[in-house]
């Protein structure tokens, strides 16, 4: 630490990358454990997944374009006082103060913003729904089951999945268990036209940039409206709203007049009722939209 804030008064561009060669140098190869329960460990185990290969060739080096494929970063710029400072004799009051000070970076926002993922995994899950959303109209959020949470950022078109560290997932699921159902999750919101079939897949096609969540959201918000006012809407109607907000099919066309949108009605009632479990939403959803005849378009 000493070494970096010289560096950093310095020259501060110059202390972001003081420690590039041991990521060049893959030097993580380094810091699994014996149980391979380790954060690192979790890592590889969801790489060789992912990419169909051997977690064992992994940590022996044989993929470093596999390693090099992840971008890794700290969501908490300070650690835990017990981690780090308690140890090296720093005061309680000293740490606090550092630590407020630190809390500007302390968000996972700053590396959506800097790198645009298609997906986020944060293994923390002491922090809540205001941690991540800062800016609600940009953000859409549900809990999964009592382990994942997951966000979906329209700006970035990010899918983020919170889980807990590694140390605790190991110990509750083993890391077999949490990866395979992650990688189902990464199906189900079709991140990707498909999952890597091995390593020369390592950059994939991504899925057209349909926004199917975010069409999802729309057409709840709608809903939500319309209930609020007791009022409906013709299912054409929607047409018009999704194609001048550049809301697309599933193949990226715009949508036309026909039984489509209202197949789009029902999927997103779908949704809500079979995916999310949001009973109260599906319910807006069925009761809003009509066909020309008045009747609901389910």
């Amino acid at each position: 630490m000493s070494e970096f804030m010289l560096y950093a008064i310095k020259d501060p561009k110059c202390a972001t990358r003081l420690n590039q060669s041991d990521l060049d140098d893959l030097v993580c190869l380094n810091w699994t454990n014996n149980p391979h329960s380790s954060f690192w460990d979790f890592l590889f185990d969801f790489l060789a997944a992912f990419y169909k290969i051997d977690a064992k060739a992994i940590r022996e080096g044989k993929h470093p374009n596999v390693i090099r494929s992840i971008i890794w970063g700290n969501t908490n710029s300070i650690e835990k006082y017990e981690l780090q400072a308690k140890s090296n004799n720093v005061s309680i009051e000293t740490y606090n103060t550092i630590k407020e000070a630190s809390r500007i970076f302390d968000n996972p926002n700053h590396l959506v913003k800097i790198a645009k993922p298609r997906v986020l995994i944060v293994l923390n899950w002491s922090e809540g729904v205001d941690w991540f959303v800062k800016e609600k109209t940009d953000m859409h959020y549900y809990k999964i089951n009592d382990h994942i949470f997951y966000y979906y950022m329209r700006s970035s078109n990010t899918h983020i999945f919170q889980t807990h560290h590694p140390r605790s997932l190991y110990m509750r699921f083993g890391f077999k268990e949490i990866v395979e159902e992650l990688l189902s999750l990464f199906q189900k919101f079709h991140i990707w036209e498909t999952l890597p079939f091995g390593v020369n897949d390592i950059c994939a096609n991504e899925a057209p940039k349909s926004n199917i969540l975010h069409r999802n959201q729309v057409i709840a918000d709608i809903a939500t409206a319309l209930i609020k006012t007791h009022s409906v809407m013709w299912g054409q109607s929607l047409v018009d709203v999704l194609n001048r907000n550049g809301i697309t099919q599933d193949n990226g066309e715009k949508y036309t007049y026909g039984r489509g949108i209202y197949r789009t009605i029902s999927s997103a009632w779908n949704y809500y009722h079979n995916i999310v479990g949001d009973e109260q939403t599906a319910y807006n959803i069925a009761m809003s939209f009509v066909n020309k005849d008045g009747n609901y378009s389910y």
